[in-house]
């Protein structure tokens, strides 16, 4: 990912949405989240216990912006802004163990909306391969299998396509969406659209997969007997509806999101994802800390490169950085000075960013850490610590930064929900992260299914763009048709090398796990129920728990709205810090799996049945809209 300046404040905006009563400008193209900050709401609801929540990953992930719009409960850093909505805040628990406050049918709009982008037939449709996820791998995987002749369906949670990387900037801007690779990207999936080739379906939130026995005969692409894959998703819109798409190849390219750690005061309103303080300055112009943002310094912290474009980024929008905190030393990549030497571009970027921070006067601190989150309603300042050799808090080194806005992340975990269901294996990354296991065509150990990107371990927009093609090209092998061995084997090398490279910084960046033995019993570890580490502790020490899913059931840890996402790597470190068996990739991915991967209204399922007979999708066949 990459900083952007474009920020604009909200009040340039003639588009106004109405919250608790009062009007609230905004522009076109940005999010409820991001009206709400640009207005300095920087928290919408109270948990059971009454802890202020506002928005914290800022990509849908956690669920800590619910509101409800136009009678429906939306996370609001997902749901576009749209002039004469109805925003409802409020001290709104989102307990999971509450009795159900809906219908099986939704209430009706107090304002009706456009509905969702759907391109191509009526479902269920028949084609020759899924992709989901329309990021860097996404599309990459999506244009190969189309070039060669195969029909695809290509679902995506966002209005746009691009992924956090190639997210596009409200009123345009110089972000990676500008990039002449994403334009070209985004021509061939244009030109694929347009063709027939490519059924591109935005605003779709795939939440299941299910490997079936083909109803009808399969298209060319695959002999009728094979088995194929069932994805279920809903199309998102004021009515959402299901939708079911049948193939005998799926590629799972969902990304992944901020890796956490917790800390006292970190569930404060003003505590947010590193990833999410730039998806609101990419996406929808506002700059935490800057013009159009909720006012005070910013303070970025955690570990790994990602640091480094977010705080220039903010610093260049106009917020004032007050620091970088950054838990790993620069010490720690000489022992890698081979492997980086291979990347030289990557050092030539990262030298950039330090032009960039020197020029706003931005500290950057290596060894040190936010240890703590200060406020009552909101963030008003942390505390900063040197690091050991072991990544735990020196005693005596704390010391008070004054700030509204912490953005922090400690690297980035996979999204690996709708893999794990569907039992491939997974694999523990060098720093700790769990990762989908693929061969070197990027196949899964379940036939037919495909990954590529962040799911199999964290790398970047180019190693995703490299492993999209691969497995794109793979699926076209695997019907039969020729594949150019030559330009399969140039990118198998560029992957390789990314990779090494991605493994470097992964074991430079590790999550540092040796100072949850010092954290406060009372430190939240679950944002969602709310489950202190004390308890985690209390459930292995007197109640038997040997492993992160025994935690979790005897404590709720990850049975909230975000099922884990949020505190798994968290919870799993911890366990085995206290049982003495350091975790591996299949431990958080117990503790994470679910067998619904996104939330499902009751009606949505309620109308499955009700689905139309199977459509096959063909090259020849127009999908009836070109990517927006």
């Amino acid at each position: 990912m990459t900083g952007d300046s474009g920020a604009r404040a909200a009040g340039k905006s003639s588009e106004h949405l109405v919250v608790d009563g009062q009007s609230v400008a905004f522009e076109h193209g940005q999010t409820i989240a991001a009206a709400l900050l640009a207005a300095d709401r920087t928290s919408w609801r109270t948990t059971r216990t009454g802890r202020p929540r506002g928005i914290f990953c800022g990509i849908g992930v956690c669920f800590d912006c619910l509101v409800t719009t136009n009678g429906r409960r939306v996370r609001a850093c997902l749901e576009p802004a749209r002039p004469g909505d109805v925003v409802t805040t409020g001290p709104v628990s989102t307990d999971v163990t509450e009795s159900p406050r809906e219908s099986l049918r939704e209430s009706p709009r107090e304002v009706p909306h456009e509905p969702a982008v759907r391109t191509g037939p009526a479902l269920p449709t028949r084609c020759d391969a899924v992709v989901v996820g329309a990021g860097p791998a996404g599309l990459t995987a999506a244009n190969a299998m189309a070039e060669h002749g195969l029909s695809v369906v290509l679902l995506d949670v966002g209005e746009r396509p691009g992924g956090q990387y190639y997210r596009h900037c409200v009123g345009g801007g110089s972000g990676a969406a500008a990039s002449p690779r994403f334009r070209t990207l985004r021509a061939e999936l244009d030109r694929h659209v347009v063709a027939g080739r490519v059924d591109y379906r935005p605003r779709h939130q795939v939440w299941t997969l299910e490997r079936t026995t083909p109803p009808i005969p399969a298209p060319a692409a695959a002999p009728p007997a094979d088995p194929v894959w069932t994805v279920h998703a809903v199309a998102e819109g004021p009515e959402p509806s299901p939708v079911q798409v049948l193939a005998p190849a799926v590629v799972v390219a969902t990304g992944g999101y901020d890796r956490q750690l917790p800390f006292p005061g970190w569930d404060l309103p003003g505590v947010v994802a590193a990833g999410g303080a730039q998806a609101l300055l990419k996406g929808s112009g506002v700059a935490l800390g800057g013009p159009g943002g909720p006012g005070g310094r910013v303070v970025v912290a955690g570990s790994g490169p990602f640091l480094l474009p977010v705080a220039t980024g903010l610093a260049q929008a106009g917020a004032e950085v007050a620091g970088v905190y950054e838990a790993s030393r620069a010490r720690d990549y000489l022992r890698h000075a081979r492997t980086l030497a291979r990347q030289p571009g990557r050092f030539g970027e990262a030298a950039g960013y330090a032009r960039d921070l020197a020029r706003h006067r931005v500290p950057y601190r290596t060894g040190h850490a936010v240890v703590a989150a200060h406020g009552d309603e909101r963030l008003t300042g942390v505390t900063v610590a040197r690091l050991d050799g072991q990544r735990r808090p020196i005693p005596g080194s704390e010391r008070r930064v004054e700030c509204g806005t912490l953005a922090v992340g400690y690297g980035f975990t996979p999204q690996l929900d709708l893999l794990v269901e569907v039992g491939c294996d997974v694999s523990t990354g060098t720093g700790g992260s769990t990762a989908v296991l693929v061969d070197a065509d990027q196949a899964t150990t379940c036939a037919g299914l495909y990954s590529a990107g962040e799911t199999t371990g964290v790398g970047g927009a180019a190693l995703a763009l490299a492993e999209g093609e691969l497995a794109g090209l793979a699926v076209v092998a695997a019907t039969g048709r020729p594949v150019e061995e030559q330009r399969k084997a140039g990118l198998t090398r560029r992957k390789d090398s990314l990779r090494a490279f991605a493994d470097v910084l992964d074991a430079v960046h590790p999550l540092p796990v040796g100072w949850l033995d010092d954290l406060p019993d009372e430190t939240v570890l679950c944002r969602c129920e709310e489950v202190p580490v004390g308890a985690v502790r209390e459930a292995v020490r007197d109640l038997g728990a040997g492993d992160p899913r025994s935690a979790k059931l005897l404590t709720r840890t990850g049975m909230g709205w975000c099922q884990g996402r949020t505190c798994a790597a968290a919870t799993a470190a911890l366990v085995g810090r206290l049982t003495g068996s350091p975790p591996d990739g299949t431990d958080a991915a117990a503790l994470a799996r679910r067998p619904v991967a996104q939330p499902v209204p009751l009606g949505v399922l309620a109308s499955l049945a009700d689905l139309p007979p199977t459509h096959v999708m063909d090259s020849d066949e127009p999908s009836g809209g070109t990517a927006r």
